[in-house]
């Protein structure tokens, strides 16, 4: 069987980061023998970068294949050039695929798209096969946060056009993949009795496994001396708008003296903020690392004792791809998320929850783990246990046999 993806966004094979969910998805339909060409923008979204001037292709081998669309670049996260990016990447998919002699048996189209879903649609209506939507992430419900906090509550008028671009693209789908419960809950509260499946970003369990090598030197040039009784709490991920960057910093503040450290590695528009603190007068609490490979964060993790997911209040996620290295890697996780990640650590017992854009009770969190070691100790365990069930050899294999389904339904053939 030949499956296609659509997705612009994601880190090919690589390129230096851990797998995305492209790529799991192609490896665990590869590996039963079917082939997947997954059609991504030559523009790569964390790094800022061009893979190239035009369009190429990429054979990973195994029957998995990148086609690289050209399109046009942006460098804001929500701008116009963005959306420019996406209209790019569309209008190219469909000269491409009307080009190609070749069909695919089932489509997996990534989500959000609401801002080209109708150029795309034009290439899943050429190819007239069953098609499958994973939804990665939720918009329009994340524009909130462009909006003063007065008109937030009026987000869903003022966003309507885009709300009603997204019904009509999810009940034109066959199916629905999700990263998060809630997520998979909306899809199908919009396209009421299609499929669907929760399938979590998960990571590569065997990575966090304690080593006796010793550190990166790129690692080990940033990271400070950790002192006798010292409790290092970890965040990595963006430094954006959507996060509680903020707060984590003013919570820092009032740290001090309290033999906490908090370590920050990643990259992003609230970068400058990071190292002035870093710098500044909370410079004996804050060390800011910059961005580290995945490598250096797998060597990083065994030396920390709490972890932090940080979110504004508007944010929508869910299920973060970061939690998922911090279950692996045995860490107790503070949070301000709703959803799925609020809902494992309270049934699990794996960390502690405060509330987003309120510093005091992020530092209540952090100091009531700091003090208890007893408690971190307890919840490193039940975290390596979840940890195990997010390994991607145990969610994949789940999406492959969802996509199986799906083509079965319309009686395609899975022999290639």
């Amino acid at each position: 069987m030949r499956i296609w993806i659509f997705n612009p966004y994601g880190n090919l094979p690589g390129e230096g980061w851990s797998p995305y969910r492209s790529t799991s998805i192609a490896n665990a339909l590869t590996a039963r023998g079917h082939e997947v060409v997954w059609w991504v923008s030559n523009f790569e979204h964390r790094s800022k970068r061009l893979r190239g001037a035009g369009a190429s292709r990429i054979d990973f081998g195994g029957g998995y294949t990148a086609r690289i669309l050209p399109t046009s670049t942006y460098q804001g996260h929500i701008s116009f050039d963005r959306i420019r990016y996406e209209r790019s990447y569309a209008r190219a998919l469909y000269a491409a695929i009307s080009a190609e002699p070749s069909r695919p048996d089932v489509i997996i189209h990534g989500e959000p798209a609401i801002c080209f879903s109708d150029l795309s649609l034009r290439a899943v209506n050429l190819c007239g096969v069953p098609w499958i939507i994973d939804v990665i992430d939720i918009w329009p419900e994340l524009f909130a946060l462009l909006l003063p906090r007065l008109l937030r509550p009026l987000q869903s008028v003022i966003f309507a056009p885009l709300y009603a671009r997204r019904r009509r693209f999810f009940r034109r789908a066959d199916g629905f993949l999700a990263v998060a419960r809630n997520y998979l809950a909306l899809a199908q509260a919009i396209a009421p009795g299609k499929p669907g499946e929760v399938i979590y970003l998960g990571t590569e369990t065997s990575a966090f496994v304690p080593s006796s090598n010793p550190l990166s030197p790129a690692l080990a040039s940033v990271l400070p001396g950790k002192r006798p009784g010292e409790i290092w709490c970890i965040y990595v991920g963006t430094l954006g708008k959507n996060y509680d960057i903020p707060t984590l910093l003013d919570c820092a503040i009032r740290l001090r003296g309290r033999g906490i450290r908090i370590l920050i590695a990643g990259d992003g528009d609230l970068r400058p903020q990071v190292e002035a603190a870093s710098a500044g007068p909370a410079c004996d609490v804050v060390t800011y690392l910059g961005r580290l490979s995945f490598e250096d964060l797998c060597q990083l993790y065994p030396l920390c004792d709490v972890a932090l997911a940080c979110y504004a209040s508007a944010s929508t996620v869910s299920m973060p791809f970061k939690a998922f290295d911090y279950f692996a890697a045995g860490l107790p996780v503070v949070t301000s998320l709703a959803g799925d990640l609020r809902d494992f650590i309270k049934t699990r017992n794996i960390g502690l929850i405060y509330r987003a854009e309120d510093a005091s009770s992020l530092l209540s969190a952090i100091c009531t783990l700091a003090a208890d070691s007893s408690l971190r100790f307890e919840a490193r365990g039940r975290a390596e246990t979840l940890g195990r069930s997010m390994d991607y050899s145990v969610q994949y294999p789940r999406a492959a046999d969802f996509v199986e389904r799906i083509a079965l339904s319309y009686g395609k053939n899975l022999r290639l």
